[in-house]
């Protein structure tokens, strides 16, 4: 086929601050995970599929085969709106949870994109 442009299990990401490898990105209508580090200025890979440890777990217990989502501020939840009233705000969809996290975790693992 004369199409075909990549297998698509990387995006890259030119970053607008420094990320650590292992980081959560939210791009507008999906998420990644920072492969490496990437300092502020510089392009870096990031994974578009696999099952992560994320940390910014929010307060609340997450089921396993739940879907995950991201705040603004990446805060993670089951929740796929925040906000009060007329301030409500959609959260983008991070994956399903792998496994069950309890209501004290701090993070959960997530496949992601799924």
């Amino acid at each position: 086929m004369t199409n075909y442009v990549r297998n698509g299990k990387t995006i890259t990401l030119l970053a607008d601050e420094d990320v650590k490898g292992g980081d959560l990105v939210l791009f507008p209508g999906m998420v990644a995970v920072a492969s490496t580090d990437i300092p502020a200025g510089k392009i870096g890979a990031c994974d578009t599929e696999g099952v992560f440890d994320l940390g910014n777990k929010s307060a609340g217990a997450i089921q396993q085969g739940e879907t995950v989502y991201a705040a603004a501020d990446g805060t993670l939840s089951a929740y796929a709106t925040s906000g009060v009233d007329e301030a409500v705000v959609e959260n983008l969809r991070v994956g399903v949870a792998w496994v069950a996290a309890a209501t004290a975790a701090t993070t959960v693992q997530v496949k992601i994109n799924a």
